[in-house]
């Protein structure tokens, strides 16, 4: 039996035919299935045909190819500023394309996809300007160093002395020695709460590798360092195991 881990969710469930799923084509995608007593399987969506999802199984999400045909899974996805969650029907076809097909409901989820865990290490940040960035010198971005708030192994609170809009780009450096999480990431500012006139907290979210091209055109991702993609879905993963082991204990 599938422990869905969409406990946690909401009730106002919405129907997956009413769900644009083309716009799923590229994005990254999480499988649980009990049959592997569900470990996390990070894989792509490579193909919708109507209301069959094609998935990506290739390299790390070969263990996907475990999983025995016509099995219920449980997959989670991002949609249009939503993390839902459904079971699903998971089949493979004579060529050996793994496909899925969502169950008649689908669920928001309410809880945060990545656990975060108290951490007040040191953080270097940038704003990273996309709009000039193909005019712009990259040394001279303008760096502050903070104490974080708290961290995750899909992002990161900061507190910042002035606002930063929501979408924004920030290169950032983490004073964490683990092997897993790169000198330099890319991240995205996903909300700026303020605290009074000259305190804000910012949360912002690591950006993978493999899903670059879904913020950048080719012609920016040129002018970024590269070392700024080299986090990874298997980083990721991994980085996420050792804070649940390390960090645990100071749970907020």
């Amino acid at each position: 039996m599938i422990t869905t881990q969409q406990t946690g969710g909401t009730n106002n469930s919405m129907k997956s035919v009413n769900l644009e799923l083309s716009i799923l084509v590229g994005r990254e995608m999480l499988v649980l299935s009990s049959q592997l007593d569900n470990k996390s399987l990070y894989t792509k969506v490579v193909m919708v045909h109507e209301n069959i999802i094609s998935l990506d199984r290739s390299g790390e999400n070969s263990d996907l190819c475990q999983i025995d045909n016509d099995q219920t899974v449980v997959v989670q996805f991002d949609y249009k500023g939503q993390r839902l969650s459904s079971k699903a029907k998971l089949y493979r076809t004579i060529s050996g394309r793994v496909n899925i097909l969502l169950d008649e409901n689908v669920v928001p989820l309410s809880r945060r996809m990545f656990k975060r865990y108290p951490y007040n290490g040191h953080v270097r940040c940038a704003i990273l300007p996309v709009q000039r960035i193909i005019e712009s010198d990259m040394s001279k971005l303008r760096w502050l160093e903070v104490k974080a708030l708290n961290i995750s192994s899909g992002g990161i609170l900061l507190p910042i002395p002035s606002k930063i809009t929501d979408k924004t780009f920030m290169l950032i450096n983490i004073d964490y020695a683990n092997k897993h999480l790169p000198s330099l990431l890319i991240g995205q500012v996903k909300h700026s709460q303020s605290i009074n006139s000259f305190n804000y907290q910012l949360g912002i979210q690591f950006i993978i590798n493999e899903q670059k091209e879904n913020y950048f055109s080719s012609l920016v991702m040129k002018k970024i360092p590269p070392k700024a993609f080299d986090y990874t879905i298997k980083h990721r993963n991994r980085f996420d195991k050792f804070l649940a082991q390390d960090l645990s204990e100071r749970e907020e």
